[in-house]
């Protein structure tokens, strides 16, 4: 990572960095290597170049799969994690820091953003999920075509009902499918679309960037060959 130029510094934050090293949540391997890419690519010195107090907390502990582990396994490791994580996120905002996880598997954020959202709770503030991905992520065990869990953090998030027992413990806090935005959108599944637009969650897919863009520059084309226009009448 190249160290960003004193003029783009903000404001200092209290940041701890903590590692989850999963890919439990799809029917890949690859992704649990991402927390030790991101500190091999210079992540914490960045941050601590930026003027931030940075702690690496390490990673969160798994129990090691020898094999490819059966979806129980996978199942069992997502829950695992996600219970260690919320309690490690919230313990650090409770100590005013800022929690920063770190992976690839987007399961992982059943319990990082669980985290959040009990904080918040105990605070009475609302929480505001601004999730970028090609993916909604709202699928459930019900609509989901894969069955893997990297696709239903944020259902699961908002309190849809399909996920069973194992999910209903005291880590787990939860979102207003309202205060939701997906950003970046492609590649949602049919009856994942017809969830999200029931619940209100406002999805900003490429189709709506595209608009958006496409009208924007138009408009700055026109104002550019207005100026124009009015240049050659006052010179002429």
């Amino acid at each position: 990572m190249s160290t960003p130029s004193p003029e783009h510094s903000i404001a200092s934050l209290l940041i701890d960095l903590l590692g989850i090293p999963s890919d439990a949540g799809a029917s890949r391997r690859g992704c649990g290597m991402g927390p030790e890419a991101l500190r091999v690519a210079g992540l914490h010195e960045t941050l601590v170049s930026l003027g931030h107090d940075v702690r690496d907390l390490g990673d969160l502990r798994k129990d090691a799969n020898l094999g490819k582990p059966s979806p129980a396994e996978r199942q069992a490791e997502v829950l695992s994690l996600a219970a260690q994580s919320s309690e490690k996120g919230l313990a650090s905002l409770q100590a005013g820091r800022l929690p920063i996880f770190l992976g690839g598997d987007h399961s992982l954020s059943m319990g990082s953003v669980s985290g959040v959202a009990r904080h918040c709770a105990a605070l009475g503030r609302p929480v505001h999920v601004l999730w970028i991905d090609a993916h909604g992520d709202f699928n459930t065990p019900a609509t989901s075509p894969t069955g893997n869990l990297h696709g239903m953090p944020l259902a699961l998030l908002c309190n849809e009902p399909e996920f069973g027992d194992a999910f209903s413990r005291d880590w787990r806090g939860s979102v207003d499918p309202r205060n939701v935005t997906i950003f970046g959108a492609r590649s949602i599944d049919r009856a994942e679309r017809q969830l999200l637009e029931s619940r209100g969650v406002d999805v900003m897919d490429m189709r709506r960037i595209d608009e958006i863009w496409r009208g924007q520059s138009h408009a700055r084309n026109h104002r550019k060959s207005a100026d124009r226009r009015c240049a050659s009448t006052r010179q002429s």
